[in-house]
C-alpha cells in the first residue's frame, strides 16, 4: 500500500513537471537579431549580450563572429546592450557609448521575434593632453584641473576609485583621492583606503636585498643554489647558475610562475643571464634564500630593512585586520571582487597601501636613503632590456625618454588591481597612482605620465 502511494505522488510530480515545462514554452519566446557598428570600419563584435528585464532581470546571450545572436526569453518588456562596455581589437580597446548602445523590446506571444538592429555607437577618448605636464607649473590652483583630467578618465576607463600622489623637489605636492571602494556598494574611497599594489611589491623588495647586499650577507653574483637548492627546478643543471642579479632583473630563466609536472617539476624557459624574462617565481625563490641565511621570516626581514630605517606607515605585505577593514575591492569590468586576505608576505606582488604612504618610499629612494650612493647608481643602471626596448634596472623599470631616464614600476593583479609609479630624477618629479581596476592601466601609466610629465611635445 505504502509503495502504491509513493508511485502516485511520484505521477502527480512528474505531472506537474511536464504541465510546468508546457507552460515555460507557451510563454517564451524565441528571439533573434544582429548587431553591428555605426562606424563600419570597426572589425569584430562584442562576445556577449545583456537582457534586462522591466523587473531587472538580466539574462545574458553569446553574440557570435558575425554579429548574431539567438535564445529564448519569456514574454515581456526587455534592453538589450552589449554585457561589456568595451569591445577589443588584439591589444587595443573601443569604449561602446551605453547611453545609446541599447535597444527596447516587446516581447508578443508566439514562437519567433526578430529584433530591431542593434546599432553600437562609440565614445572617443577626450584629448586633455597639455604641451607641457601639470606638475612642473603646479600650485594649489591647479589641483582642480588634475582632479578633473583623473575624473573623467576614470569615468571613460570604467575605474571606480584610485589615490593619487605627486612628488616634486623633495616633497609631495599634491595628493588625492577618488572615487568608490566597492562599484556595488558605492563606499567611498577614503586616505585610509587600502590598494594592492601588485607587482610594485618587487622594487620595495629590491631595496631590501640591495641592503643585505651592502652588508655581504647576500652577494650578487653568486649562484642562489649555493645558498638554498630549488628542488623543483633542479632537474635542470642550468638552474645552478642563477643569481640574485639575475632575478631582481628578471632573467634567472624561471617563469612568471611555474606549472609543476606530474613529477613535481617545472622548467626553465631559457639559460639564465642570457635574456629577459619576466618572473616573480625568481623573487619568491630570492625571498626563501634570504630567509634561509638570515635565519629570520621576510616579516622581520621588511620591518629591520625597510619599515624601520625609512619610517614607513602604511605598508602591509599580508592579509590582517586592517586589510579587512579599509582594503579596497579590485573590479574586473566592474564587478567587484573580494578583498584578498594572503596569508604569507609575497615578494612578487602582496603589497597593500596606498598614494600618500607610498610617496614616502619613492621620496627615500629620490633622496638616496637607506643605500650608499653607489648602491643607489648600481640598482637604476641598465641591467637587462626587453624585447620592447625597455630596460630594467634591479627591481625597477627603466625608461629613456626625451626628458631624461625615469625609473618606476607597474602592478597589476588577478582581482582587478592596476598601478604605477614612476618618477624623473633629471626634472625631480614623479608620482604614484594606484586603481581598483582591471582597465586602469591606460590612465595609471601613458596618460597620467604625460599629462603631469612629459606633455604632448615630449610623446611626439
Amino acid at each position: 500500500m505504502r509503495l502504491l502511494k509513493s508511485l502516485f505522488i511520484l505521477f502527480l510530480f512528474l505531472v506537474s513537471l511536464c504541465s510546468s515545462g508546457a507552460a515555460q514554452n507557451v510563454d517564451s519566446v524565441e528571439i533573434s537579431g544582429k548587431v553591428r557598428w555605426r562606424d563600419t570600419g570597426i572589425m569584430g563584435y562584442p562576445t556577449e549580450l545583456k537582457v534586462i528585464s522591466k523587473t531587472k532581470q538580466v539574462y545574458l546571450s553569446p553574440i557570435d563572429s558575425t554579429g548574431k545572436y539567438h535564445f529564448r526569453l519569456p514574454v515581456g518588456s526587455y534592453t538589450l546592450t552589449p554585457s561589456k562596455h568595451f569591445h577589443w581589437i588584439g591589444e587595443e580597446y573601443i569604449r561602446i557609448n551605453d547611453s545609446v548602445s541599447k535597444i527596447s523590446i516587446d516581447l508578443p506571444s508566439g514562437k519567433k521575434f526578430i529584433a530591431p538592429v542593434l546599432e553600437l555607437d562609440t565614445i572617443a577618448l577626450v584629448n586633455l593632453l597639455p604641451e607641457v605636464g601639470v606638475a612642473h607649473y603646479f600650485i594649489k590652483k591647479h589641483a582642480t584641473l588634475v582632479d578633473d583630467f583623473i575624473k573623467k578618465q576614470m569615468t571613460f576607463f570604467d575605474i571606480p576609485g584610485a589615490s593619487l600622489a605627486i612628488i616634486k623637489n623633495g616633497k609631495v605636492i599634491y595628493s588625492q583621492i577618488y572615487g568608490v571602494s566597492n562599484a556595488q556598494s558605492g563606499m567611498p574611497v577614503t586616505e585610509k583606503t587600502l590598494f594592492e599594489a601588485g607587482s610594485i611589491t618587487k622594487s620595495v623588495f629590491a631595496f631590501v636585498v640591495m641592503r643585505l647586499v651592502e652588508r655581504n650577507i647576500l652577494k650578487l653574483d653568486q649562484p642562489l643554489y649555493e645558498l638554498l637548492p630549488f628542488e623543483r627546478v633542479s632537474h635542470d643543471e642550468r638552474y645552478r647558475i642563477i643569481t640574485a642579479r639575475h632575478v631582481l632583473c628578471h632573467q634567472s630563466g624561471l617563469p612568471n610562475w611555474g606549472q609543476l609536472d606530474s613529477t613535481g617539476h617545472f622548467n626553465l624557459l631559457f639559460t639564465p643571464g642570457t635574456k629577459f624574462g619576466y618572473s616573480g617565481e625568481g623573487y619568491e625563490y630570492l625571498k626563501r634564500v634570504i630567509e634561509h641565511i638570515t635565519g629570520k621570516k621576510i616579516s622581520q626581514i621588511l620591518n629591520e630593512e625597510l619599515l624601520t630605517p625609512l619610517n614607513l606607515k602604511g605598508f602591509y605585505f599580508k592579509g590582517n585586520e586592517h586589510i579587512k577593514k579599509y582594503g579596497a575591492h579590485g573590479h574586473i569590468d566592474l564587478k567587484p571582487s573580494n578583498i584578498r586576505f594572503i596569508e604569507k608576505p609575497m615578494m612578487a606582488f602582496s603589497l597593500f597601501t596606498e598614494a600618500k604612504s607610498f610617496s614616502n618610499f619613492m621620496l627615500a629612494l629620490r633622496n638616496k636613503k637607506g643605500l650608499k650612493s653607489a648602491t643607489y647608481d648600481e640598482m637604476l643602471s641598465i641591467q637587462s632590456t626587453r624585447n620592447d626596448g625597455v630596460d630594467w634596472g634591479l627591481g625597477f623599470e627603466l625608461e629613456k625618454t626625451p626628458l631624461g631616464l625615469s625609473y618606476g614600476h607597474s602592478g597589476s593583479t588577478s582581482s582587478g588591481f592596476i598601478c604605477n609609479f614612476t618618477f624623473f630624477p633629471q626634472l625631480d618629479v614623479g608620482y604614484v597612482f594606484l586603481t581598483n581596476s582591471n582597465m586602469g592601466d591606460v590612465l595609471s601609466i601613458p596618460l597620467l605620465t604625460q599629462f603631469l610629465i612629459t606633455g604632448k611635445t615630449a610623446t611626439k
